[in-house]
């Protein structure tokens, strides 16, 4: 296995023990590539991670995360 797959394995595995939550991005080039997970969706499958954890599983839940994140700005 190379050390880059057991880097990812290693993040993924901290990731799901400290239940916090990550954004997964596509590390594009290309327009064609934007949004093209699949290198990575193998590691979250492998460790049963919860796409409750990932900020950007879906549309709704990219924007409830900035949602929440508005919410707790503090006021100048």
């Amino acid at each position: 296995m190379s050390a880059q797959r057991e880097e990812t394995e290693r993040l993924v595995a901290a990731c799901l023990d400290a239940q916090c939550r990550m954004v997964v991005n596509s590390d594009a080039h290309t327009i064609p590539e934007i949004g093209q997970d699949s290198a990575v969706r193998p590691f979250l499958a492998r460790a049963d991670f919860p796409a409750g954890l990932i900020v950007n599983d879906t549309a709704e839940s990219a924007f409830a995360f900035i949602d929440e994140r508005r919410s707790k700005k503090i006021s100048r």
